[in-house]
């Protein structure tokens, strides 16, 4: 069963979700989406995690230096960890307390849940929700959807990732981790300090109705504005071409590596120009594109590595891509190029 939904031995299964039926067919079905509370209900995830001793086989001796945390429900033990000098240090993220976080950075509308589950027997739950007021620019149907996906297992980090893909099971689960990997907000390690880190995760989240509104007012302006004014100005920004150095950019006798970044962000322009015309708007998305999915990170993979080894490599540089977008070069690049283009767009 590749969806490793939850099912419980009285045949309930720990999903729910609102409009059409999934590819399994498991599930509670509901007609429209749901507040915290009611998602929770209707997919069976009012249960609590705990933390406890591990116990050897005999169930009763218990191993010392480790500790587990298990389902508060069924007693089912989810991860286990160890202890230091007998404290556990991992601290459990509550399904309620979860959605109640969600619910709580929208400032000025509501958070309504679109899907709910949990894989694994509850080792993973995830929760998608979306604000109530959808934006719609040139023609495209925007949602802001905010996905969240707790590790109850110990060894798990919760994530918190925006995303464009309907979550009903473990297949789009990791569908949409993967593919939003590069917009990952943020992963919270769950000790002592989580709540802090929570915290900060919805500062940089700001979720509120009233900054998707700009957000429409400032793309519909940016759609009615032609490109060519800005055009290079914000490519030499992105990809630091200087003009002192490179006055022509057309100029054959460039460094090759300046020509193919160029014909990578160019590339990207012209998809952007086929679906919305050679606009400011296509620029911004030409920007947000190669800055967040076209820039190189350090970290190589030779064939004769391990698979660990190739999976650490691969690990380090999606942390790398993380903590550029969210506080380093890339989102750097993408406030400086917005400045420009700030220029071009009327008030």
């Amino acid at each position: 069963m590749s969806h490793k939904l939850t099912i419980r031995g009285d045949g309930i299964v720990e999903l729910a979700y609102a409009g059409e039926v999934p590819w399994h067919g498991l599930g509670t079905q509901v007609e429209e989406a749901m507040t915290g509370e009611e998602v929770r209900e209707k997919a069976h995830l009012n249960w609590l995690v705990d933390t406890g001793p591990m116990f050897g086989p005999d169930g009763k001796t218990t191993v010392p230096g480790w500790y587990c945390s298990y389902r508060a429900d069924n007693n089912l033990p989810l991860g286990c960890g160890r202890s230091k000098d007998g404290s556990y240090d991992y601290v459990p993220w509550q399904n309620h307390e979860a959605t109640e976080w969600m619910e709580s950075l929208v400032k000025d509308g509501r958070l309504l849940f679109e899907s709910a589950g949990s894989i694994y027997d509850g080792r993973q739950v995830f929760f998608l929700a979306r604000l109530t007021e959808d934006v719609e620019i040139c023609g495209e149907q925007h949602r802001s959807y905010l996905l969240v996906n707790i590790g109850h297992d110990i060894a798990t980090t919760t994530k918190i990732t925006p995303t464009d893909v309907r979550v009903i099971c473990r297949n789009t689960l990791q569908l949409a981790l993967r593919r939003d990997e590069a917009l990952v907000i943020n992963k919270i390690y769950h000790r002592s300090k989580m709540h802090q880190k929570l915290g900060e995760v919805a500062e940089i989240l700001d979720v509120t109705t009233e900054s998707s509104r700009r957000l429409k007012v400032f793309m519909e302006k940016a759609s009615k504005v032609r490109a060519n004014k800005v055009f290079e100005p914000v490519m030499r920004s992105v990809l630091n071409i200087p003009l002192e150095a490179y006055p022509d950019l057309t100029d054959d006798s460039n460094p090759k590596a300046i020509r193919d970044k160029m014909d990578r962000f160019l590339e990207i322009y012209a998809e952007e120009q086929k679906l919305n015309g050679p606009n400011v708007y296509s620029l911004i998305n030409a920007v947000t594109g190669y800055v967040d999915h076209g820039l190189s990170y350090q970290g190589k993979i030779d064939e004769d590595m391990t698979p660990t080894e190739k999976l650490g490599v691969t690990t380090a540089k999606a942390e790398r891509r993380f903590t550029s977008i969210e506080r380093g070069r890339a989102q750097d690049l993408k406030t400086n190029a917005l400045a420009i283009i700030r220029t071009a767009v009327p008030a």
